[in-house]
């Protein structure tokens, strides 16, 4: 009689979420949410480089990351409302950190107000920042991705998004276009082994 075959052994579910080779970038991740998701990636095993205005703050949080993690971390300066920073960004992580497996499009600002009190600034700094930034990132890098047939990138929309909230009119109107800029290239990307997504949270600590 034949020998059974050995029994296969079942990933466990941290197997199967397991980013041990992957590296990602996150923008707005020196502080708040941006630095949670920093260290849930760095835990499953990605190494993590972190972005903003504020180099000082990005290389102080990727710092303690590591200490905590061990996985290697880093942190860069960016302006997501500046094409040129934008570009340079994906020039200084891939000479200096290495391609990026995984993009999260974090940085987002806020401007509360009445219509009737809200500036024209006010307006154009929330869309610049959080429709515009989320825009220059995804064109920087996901080509890329594509190139090496993998990537994912996951953007942060709001549910702000999907219903509405008085004195709220810069911001969501800023998440909804995120929302819909996500919709358009899942779908330009569908075959290539990229997926983008986004996540809409609602009022968190």
């Amino acid at each position: 009689m034949a020998n059974s075959p050995a029994p296969t052994v079942p990933q466990s579910a941290l197997d199967l979420f397991s980013l041990k080779g992957r590296r990602a970038l996150i923008t707005g991740g020196h502080m708040g949410l941006g630095v949670t998701m920093a260290r849930a990636l760095a835990d499953a095993g990605a190494d993590v480089a972190l972005a903003s205005r504020t180099v000082d703050a990005c290389l102080a949080a990727a710092e303690t990351l590591a200490k905590d993690t061990g996985r290697a971390c880093a942190g860069f300066k960016v302006d997501v409302t500046s094409a040129a920073s934008v570009a340079q960004l994906a020039v200084d992580v891939e000479r200096d950190f290495g391609p990026v497996d995984i993009l999260i499009n974090n940085a987002g600002i806020n401007r509360r107000g009445a219509i009737e009190d809200l500036t024209e600034d006010d307006f154009d700094s929330v869309m610049a920042t959080n429709v515009k930034g989320v825009f220059l990132a995804c064109r920087a890098f996901l080509p890329q991705m594509r190139t090496r047939g993998w990537g994912r990138v996951v953007n942060l929309a709001s549910i702000l998004g999907t219903v509405g909230m008085s004195q709220r009119v810069p911001y969501a109107s800023s998440k909804a276009a995120v929302a819909n800029m996500t919709r358009v290239l899942g779908l330009e990307f569908a075959t290539t082994g990229v997926t983008v997504n986004a996540i809409a949270p609602g009022p968190f600590a």
